[in-house]
């Protein structure tokens, strides 16, 4: 026999009702011990920071959170059903799956933590100590290239054209 999509909390009391010749009754209670596998592992958000994997079995099931590409990083913490992320960082980007299980079998479900990263505050220093470096460097450049001459003297041309090197005075 296969039962699906039950719960332990989906079987009520058994009875057992024994009837004899002697217009007698007997109703027996018996106790009905259903065992049922995880029926199916949910992901939900407690908090801004927690979440639980929630599942019904009988025997209960054992839950574990695990993340795809290794170990859990120091900054989530799990403890039973509840996966708590303390501190959040990029360091917890990744896919995390919840498993649920007991001897009768096990279901999986799977969250994928994205954490944008927010502004880097030493690349805007970087990029303000740069910027002024820039400005130094076109101020610098500025100075050398138009104020200076025009504050060095000028010469002025004189009436006679000056003599070029090598030519003798040949009117004798």
């Amino acid at each position: 026999m296969e039962l699906r999509s039950l719960s332990a909390s989906s079987f009520p009391p058994c009875y057992c009702v024994k009837r004899r010749l002697v217009l007698l009754t007997l109703v027996y209670l018996l106790s009905c011990d259903v065992k049922v596998p995880p029926v199916e592992a949910k992901i939900v958000e407690r908090d801004q920071d927690t979440f639980e994997c929630l599942t019904e079995a009988n025997p209960d099931a054992n839950v574990t959170w695990s993340r795809s590409d290794g170990p859990l990083p120091q900054s989530a913490e799990a403890d039973g059903g509840k996966l708590k992320l303390q501190s959040i960082s990029s360091d917890l980007n990744g896919l995390y799956q919840c498993e649920a299980s007991n001897q009768y079998g096990k279901k999986h479900s799977q969250l994928y933590v994205h954490v944008p990263s927010g502004s880097c505050t030493v690349c805007w220093v970087i990029f303000g100590l740069a910027l002024i470096a820039s400005c130094v460097v076109a101020a610098v450049v500025y100075y050398f290239k138009f104020l200076r001459n025009e504050e060095s003297p000028q010469r002025v041309p004189t009436s006679e054209p000056e003599e070029a090197p090598g030519e003798a005075d040949t009117n004798i």
